[in-house]
């Protein structure tokens, strides 16, 4: 409850005490004054009920509006509770920006009462290098970041727009009622970072990917529309550099191939359905076979033999990866110690296992298991590494 209404209450209260306070006395001394005269209480009673009721009635009202207003201060802050509890459940604790339930809430008003749901649009917003950032400066800078952005954002805005912060460094944006084309709307928003925040300490500059989808009239709930700005984010995540994509409908189908191709890999990790070959690398000038290249290979009942241009990025991408180069790691030591030759192997690895915290581990659990010595084994790092990875990545790391 706030000050102004508590204090209004309390002041009522004296009210009803001072009230009470005086009529009680004059009421104690009429009776005193009548028991004086020789009247008992009950002859003044039959005598004069009219003045007996008047005595008695301020004492009586003043116990009823004091009940009166103890039940009104609880109807007050149980509703300032609820309006608390509404706050917390959709505000974000650390920008005070509208959360993801917000966001739902939002949208799903908008479809049941909006007539213009085709000029309706969702931008999703992901900052870049932003762990990097949180990682170097410490969690607190990582929160005035947070902030900054979020203030950042909220000048851009129109009064069709409104700012969510979904989680992380996730942001959407709804709009209501474009006034200009989404493109040109997700360009402004990337173009909003083109100037380094200021901290106070210090300035740091960030970049931003977006990904925006319309509304649809099939649209049934924010879901819908939520997932179709995040397959549109991912698109514009994989273009390097701060970048903005429009949602595709081929997008949707995409994204069902690969759910279903991650449950297959995920029950096929168990078993023996992947496999390896073994290329050999030749020496040009001798002619011998100086090493060997382990090639993951895949085959299903169903899908047959999948390419590993095919399997590993969504590895790579639904966190597959890691089981599954430890897996092929382990596998190709045993191999090739088994071999007469004593050739070494060459392995390809993700730059996602690069980065994993346990992959030093597994090198050396795969060569401990295996009696493989280290100078055997050759670790090849995919094309996929892209320009995020660097070499400090791999600090810490010799076999």
């Amino acid at each position: 409850m706030n000050g102004s209404r508590r204090t209004s209450l309390i002041n009522r209260y004296a009210l009803f005490g001072a009230a009470f306070g005086a009529c009680f006395p004059a009421f104690s001394l009429g009776l005193d004054w009548a028991l004086g005269r020789g009247h008992n209480v009950i002859d003044i009673f039959h005598s004069n009920p009219v003045q007996v009721v008047v005595a008695l009635a301020p004492f009586v009202l003043g116990i009823v509006f004091s009940v009166f207003g103890r039940k009104q201060s609880l109807a007050l802050w149980q509703i300032e509770r609820a309006i608390r509890a509404e706050h917390i459940a959709t505000r974000d604790s650390l920008t005070g920006q509208r959360n993801r339930l917000s966001l739902s809430r939002k949208v799903d008003a908008f479809l049941a009462a909006s007539k213009n749901i085709k000029f309706g649009c969702l931008f999703l917003i992901d900052l870049d290098r932003f762990k990097q950032i949180n990682d170097t400066f410490g969690h607190e800078t990582g929160d005035a970041l947070l902030i900054a952005v979020c203030n950042r954002l909220s000048a851009q805005l129109t009064v069709h727009q409104t700012l969510f912060r979904l989680g992380g460094d996730e942001f959407a944006i709804l709009d209501t009622r474009s006034e200009c084309g989404p493109s040109e709307t997700a360009n402004s928003l990337i173009n909003a970072f083109n100037e380094p925040l200021d901290l106070g300490s210090i300035n740091l500059s960030v970049g931003a990917s977006v990904g925006f989808a319309a509304f649809r009239a099939d649209d049934q709930n924010a879901s819908s529309i939520l997932r179709r700005a995040d397959h549109a984010l991912y698109a514009a995540k994989n273009i390097v550099g701060p970048a903005y994509h429009a949602f595709h409908p081929e997008m949707e189908h995409q994204a069902q191939v690969q759910a279903s191709m991650e449950t297959d890999m995920r029950a096929d990790l168990e078993g023996d359905a992947f496999t390896l070959v073994y290329q050999p690398i030749i020496n040009r000038k001798s002619g011998e076979v100086t090493a060997m290249e382990a090639l993951a290979r895949w085959s299903h009942p169903v899908r047959g033999d999948v390419r590993p241009d095919t399997f590993i990025p969504i590895a790579e991408l639904m966190g597959l990866i890691v089981p599954l180069g430890r897996k092929l790691l382990a596998g190709a030591c045993r191999d090739v110690v088994a071999w007469d030759k004593p050739v070494n192997v060459a392995v390809n690895v993700s730059a996602v296992q690069l980065c994993h915290p346990e992959f030093t581990n597994h090198v050396i659990e795969a060569l401990r298991e295996s009696n493989l010595p280290a100078e055997r084994l050759v670790l090849e790092i995919t094309e996929r590494a892209g320009p995020g990875f660097s070499d400090g990545r791999l600090s810490g790391f010799s076999a």
